[in-house]
């Protein structure tokens, strides 16, 4: 439990900006080494760092001699930097009382703190270097210090006391474009994901606060959304999961959340299939199928064309004989591309139909007319045809056709 800690405010102090590891060390040195009580550092009233030699110094009037203070978060480079730092101590106006150089860093210090142990011995001066280990150790000592410092970052879950990150992100733009994506006032939403405050809420929205992102976890569950989207905005909002003709898992875990309602849309120019699935009032998700079915125009790969019977047999079985819709190639692309909520599709996808309930009416018991399914179009009779023509009667293991239509 201890290691996960320190694990964890290694990479908090790690990712620490330069006014921001100033202040920290600020508070933490005069823990760790005695005599520093008197700490002065180089930030100004509003925690701003100034400019000066050195970023923070520490007096001690018992042999009137003086520690110096260098802080940098520098990545790349840093020797040079470090080195430049000690060389502008030799200018300040206490350069010769200085007794030792603390050198404060949030990276790992490597065989190169001898070059920099040389710089200050050429001056007299001796050197400490409190390295990101270092600093971590010490920090772990210090129960108040990580609550007070690290508590809107650390979060204790309540089955143990080992704490987990808790990121914030600055997406309140993209946060409210979700929420009016789902129709709801802010007043709404909060009551939907448990979020305490409207005002706050409000100040996400305006880019005042940033979120964390359990908050983004719960918009995302709520609504369906990307959370790569709503974090970084990369796209597509509303991704689309595709299903391949061997995936037949994938419907049986769609069938195990129990959804509302599911749709299987197709684009008869292309043959191109989509289902349409919704768990929620506002938790919609499309999962377009890895396969075009224009099967009259396949040539070589006939042998898969049992194998989508089985996948879409599946669909039907598992998710309940799902309702129907014909879509247009246009709207076939906006689903594709994510960037409306599903819902906000469905509405332009007409009316309900029973084409994928009849496809599977391949042998019929019973005399029927001969163009019972000719309304549909062409497209349905040469799926029918080619369905009827490589998928035979009870052959497909595990799948027995229709015989209630």
């Amino acid at each position: 439990m201890q290691s996960g800690l320190k694990e964890r405010l290694r990479m908090l102090v790690g990712a620490m900006g330069d006014d921001e590891f100033e202040r920290f060390m600020s508070e933490l040195l005069p823990r760790i080494f005695p005599g520093f009580e008197n700490l002065e550092p180089s930030f100004n009233f509003i925690g701003k760092t100034t400019k000066g030699k050195c970023d923070a110094h520490v007096y001690h009037a018992g042999d009137d001699t003086y520690t110096a203070i260098v802080c940098t978060t520098r990545q790349s480079d840093i020797h040079t930097k470090v080195l430049d730092d000690i060389q502008k101590l030799a200018v300040t106006k206490f350069a010769s009382k200085i007794r030792r150089v603390l050198l404060c860093v949030n990276t790992p210090v490597k065989d190169e703190v001898e070059e920099y142990r040389a710089a200050c011995i050429d001056h007299g001066w001796e050197l400490d270097a409190l390295s990101l280990e270092r600093i971590t150790q010490h920090t772990l000592a210090f129960g108040d210090i990580i609550e007070g410092y690290f508590g809107r970052l650390l979060e204790y879950r309540q089955d143990s006391n080992a704490p987990t990150i808790s990121r914030r992100f600055d997406c309140g733009s993209r946060i409210k474009e979700a929420r009016e994506d789902l129709a709801l006032s802010p007043s709404q939403l909060i009551e939907k994901i448990d979020f305490p405050s409207e005002k706050e809420w409000k100040a996400i929205e305006a880019s005042d606060l940033e979120v964390t992102e359990k908050v983004i976890d719960r918009l995302c569950n709520l609504g369906g959304i990307s959370s790569s989207w709503l974090k970084h905005g990369i796209s597509p909002k509303y991704p689309c999961e595709t299903i391949y003709d061997y995936q037949s898992e994938k419907i049986s875990s769609i069938a195990s959340e129990s959804p509302v309602a599911s749709y299987m849309a197709i684009e008869p120019e292309g043959m191109e299939v989509l289902l349409i699935v919704r768990y929620s009032e506002f938790r919609w998700q499309v999962f377009p199928f890895g396969f075009s079915m224009n099967f009259w125009e396949w040539v070589g790969d006939e042998h898969h064309i049992p194998i989508i019977f089985r996948l879409l047999a599946e669909v039907d079985r598992s998710l309940n004989h799902p309702y129907s819709r014909v879509i247009s190639k246009s709207l076939l692309k906006e689903f594709y591309t994510g960037t409306k909520h599903p819902a906000q599709l469905f509405k332009q996808t007409g009316v309900n139909n029973y084409w994928f309930d009849d496809l599977f009416d391949l042998y019929h018991r019973f005399p029927i007319a001969e163009d019972k399914y000719a309304h549909y179009g062409n497209w349905f009779v040469q799926l029918q045809d080619s369905f009827r023509h490589y998928v035979k009667q009870d052959a497909i293991s595990g799948v027995r056709l229709r015989e209630d239509v």
